[in-house]
């Protein structure tokens, strides 16, 4: 879902509330078929990339073993490795393994974990992407308006959901101006957990916004076009929502809405 807003988050919340959704249903029966349309392509997407990262795991694991073992080989023989891009391979290797391992984290969630606090997740999840985005000149601010209620999602998924959204803000910003900045601000809203996440880089025009949830599609040389579209499908399945507000050189927004957990489910 996608529109033109203000960049502050009680605009964007108050938005929200107040200007339709043309994604939402709607009496017209081809503006719910585009709906369920969306709705099923986005979940054969989770699918197919299961299967994927499914099929790729096992040529991970033999390529690492291979060259460990050739490395010892070489080694062996007294064959000097020092001009061999061994490192560089590693952890190439390792960056995809993460990769596989976060998007199945993502889209396959373990069973229900404990319970655990939105905002220690958030505040440590900035803890971590916080030296990130300061390498590249970006700064991350927080707000957390406590408390905030119990989610449904898991914990996991909740904190690949925050650190994806963060990366797109951070990557949007980095070759586009000094002083970068990125504000992530959580809070209870008529008893729903609503996350922000804003940025005041180049921003997006209509025609990009329109397609940002759409599979494969991506304005990144090196993008795979599936983050938000797994994002926009987890979220979907927690009947939550995920709305972006960008205009041209005034930044971006996404704003998460998550629904509280039964009270059943997280009482003592």
């Amino acid at each position: 879902m996608s529109k033109n807003s203000p960049f502050d988050f009680d605009s964007a919340v108050h938005n929200e509330h107040h200007d339709p959704d043309p994604a939402e249903p709607a009496p017209e029966g081809r503006r719910i078929s585009l709906r369920e349309q969306r709705q099923e392509s986005l979940r054969l997407l989770g699918e197919n990339a299961a299967g994927i990262i499914h099929e790729l795991k096992a040529p991970l694991a033999n390529i690492s073993a291979y060259l460990q073992l050739m490395e010892r080989k070489l080694r062996q023989r007294g064959i000097a490795l020092e001009e061999m891009p061994l490192p560089i391979i590693y952890q190439e290797l390792r960056r995809m393994s993460s990769l596989c391992r976060q998007t199945m984290e993502l889209i396959c969630p373990r069973d229900q974990e404990e319970q655990y606090d939105p905002a220690q997740l958030a505040r440590d999840t900035a803890a971590l992407f916080r030296p990130l985005a300061a390498e590249h000149g970006v700064e991350l601010r927080l707000k957390i308006c406590e408390p905030l209620p119990p989610v449904e999602i898991s914990a996991g998924q909740l904190r690949r959901l925050l650190i994806n959204l963060l990366s797109n803000a951070e990557q949007a910003l980095r070759s586009y101006r000094q002083g970068g900045r990125i504000s992530l601000a959580l809070a209870e809203d008529n008893g729903d957990l609503l996350c922000a996440v804003r940025d005041n880089g180049p921003g997006m025009d209509g025609a990009t916004l329109e397609r940002i949830f759409d599979r494969y599609y991506t304005t990144k040389p090196e993008g795979s076009g599936l983050g938000l579209p797994l994002c926009a499908q987890i979220i979907h399945d927690c009947r939550g929502t995920l709305t972006a507000f960008s205009s041209p050189g005034e930044g971006t927004v996404f704003l998460l809405r998550l629904p509280a957990a039964p009270a059943e489910s997280h009482s003592a």
